[in-house]
């Protein structure tokens, strides 16, 4: 597919109009429309933006993501040569299932200045149902954001689906697949090239510790000689530590969720171990991100038997350390947090705090402190989503939740 890239000279105004063909462009400057980056569904913005050379016939098609415009132009003439950026991300049949059946010639990438980081809410044709607590992991090797699961308070789910950057949300129909399950622990071993899930919530709170794997087609039932006892999660427990190599586990809900635990487990393809720090953070249910970056597995506050927490925790593939940080988020459980490669830092957003708030506030860690961030747009507070970091939009992935209102499918990425 051929494509060039034209940068925007003007910021972009929000207005109520909807997108238009806008015909003719031949002047060195045109101002065209784009999707509102955080407004609800397809609302659109006027840009302003560089043309190299004249070029027929342009439709507004798509945001994606906050920085990237789709563009479409009937017989190009001089023919535009080149490749999509990498950040390009629907289909055809997705932008013509967006605009209702419009047929196009040449797709074309408009990048937007570099801008401070923002959540947007992209128009989906189809997502999974509403639910709390699903599992997802990037699967570096199909590409694609993999969700399992989760629930609602009448029913766990037991679907999987995929968000790939040419269909967004895409259900499956693999052969076998784990029991449905609400809150387990869900992270990809880029070595074995298999993701692994592990415990949850079988929706009648008898929780399980059935390890089961995910190669990108079809799910597998695991049986290794020992593993953590049966525990579940609200927000991811484990993460891949791609610096020794295994995926890390720890603590979780155990009882039905009437306690906790604080143990640390390694996953390691085919076996689980259980290590023994001679430091580790108390008992609790909390969420759990690799920071690339530094190199170290960080989890930050969360709840136990003492209430909720505000501490902040590194492992470095043998002892857990506390960390003391200037500034923190405020004390709270099933927050979603996931490290982001665009900005290099560990992201946090939303959760639950001790009044009973669902909270929606944005946090990034680096280094040694916790940063908060201001954005144009966010989500809505919520807690127990599902977050992860996807390369093919090169930022973070939220799905779902709950908030004091009920659960939410709605899908949001934190891009810069």
């Amino acid at each position: 597919m051929n494509g060039r890239e034209y940068w925007v000279t003007a910021k972009h105004i929000l207005t109520g109009a909807k997108g238009k063909p806008f015909g003719h462009i031949d002047q060195q400057t045109v101002q065209v429309e784009m999707l509102n980056p955080g407004g609800e569904g397809l609302q659109w913005l006027p840009v302003k933006f560089t043309v190299l050379q004249p070029v027929e016939d342009v439709d507004i098609v798509a945001l994606v993501p906050a920085n990237l415009l789709l563009i479409t132009v009937k017989d190009p003439s001089p023919p535009i040569r080149g490749e999509v950026p990498q950040m390009f991300s629907w289909s055809t049949n997705a932008v013509r299932s967006i605009l209702r059946g419009a047929i196009f010639s040449t797709l074309l990438a408009v990048r937007l200045p570099a801008q401070s980081p923002e959540w947007v809410k992209p128009s989906l044709p189809s997502v999974p149902s509403a639910r709390c607590c699903g599992a997802v992991t990037y699967d570096s090797d199909t590409q694609s954001t993999v969700l399992f699961g989760g629930g609602n308070e009448a029913v766990a789910y037991s679907d999987t689906w995929l968000f790939t950057r040419t269909a967004g949300w895409t259900q499956l129909s693999p052969a076998t697949s784990p029991p449905p399950t609400s809150g387990p622990g869900f992270a990809y071993d880029p070595i074995t090239k298999t993701a692994v899930l592990f415990g949850g919530n079988p929706g009648n709170f008898d929780y399980v510790n059935d390890t089961w794997t995910w190669d990108g087609t079809t799910w597998t039932q695991q049986f290794p000689p020992v593993s953590p006892s049966a525990r579940a999660f609200n927000t991811e427990p484990m993460a891949f530590d791609a610096a020794r190599g295994t995926v890390v586990l720890f603590g979780g809900y155990v009882n039905g969720g009437s306690s906790w635990v604080g143990d640390t487990w390694l996953w390691k393809g085919k076996v689980w171990i259980e290590r023994h720090p001679a430091i580790s953070p108390s008992q609790r249910g909390t969420t759990v991100a690799y920071d690339n970056a530094r190199q170290q597995i960080i989890i930050f506050g969360g709840q136990n038997a003492d209430g909720f927490l505000s501490d902040t925790w590194t492992w470095d593939g043998i002892t857990w350390t506390q960390q003391f940080p200037a500034s923190s988020p405020s004390a709270r459980t099933n927050h979603g947090m996931a490290y982001d490669a665009n900005t290099g830092a560990v992201i946090l957003f939303g959760g639950y705090s001790p009044t009973g708030e669902s909270l929606n506030d944005t946090w990034s860690w680096s280094e040694t402190t916790w940063t908060q961030i201001q954005t144009p747009f966010t989500p809505s507070g919520r807690y127990n989503s599902s977050m992860n970091y996807d390369p093919n939009f090169k930022g973070l992935l939220l799905f779902g939740g709950a908030n004091g209102g009920g659960y939410t499918n709605t899908t949001w990425f934190f891009v810069h």
